[in-house]
């Protein structure tokens, strides 16, 4: 099934749970599911091993692509990139850019290729 957008910009999957007896964190045994009962679940809805991520704030969008601002001998310098998995706080980069680059995390909506970069 597809996701769906959320009003705060999220987004929102349609999940069906069975629910049966289940354990604490500390081992023991939790009582059966009963109505009136809460619970707190951690979903993993992607996972990705040995992955190359950038911070959510380095990716942005130029013409219709996504991409980062690589640095490159002290330049800045646009690069095209596929992402993969994506979290709240970093993005897989399945293309594009490699293990040990540099790029820009803040200000990207500022930079401009070829501009000296710190």
């Amino acid at each position: 099934m597809l996701p769906t957008s959320s009003a705060r910009g999220g987004v929102a999957y349609r999940v069906r749970l069975s629910l049966g007896a289940g354990r604490y964190g500390d081992g023991r045994d939790a009582p059966a599911p009963r109505p009136g009962m809460s619970a707190v679940v951690h979903l993993q809805v992607r996972e990705a091993a040995d992955a190359v991520t950038v911070p959510a704030a380095a990716v942005f969008s130029a013409g219709g692509r996504d991409a980062v601002w690589v640095v490159r001998d002290g330049r800045a310098e646009r690069v095209d990139v596929t992402v993969g998995v994506q979290g709240q706080d970093v993005v897989q980069i399945v293309s594009g850019v490699a293990a040990g680059d540099s790029v820009v995390v803040r200000g990207t909506d500022q930079v401009t290729a070829g501009q000296e970069v710190p």
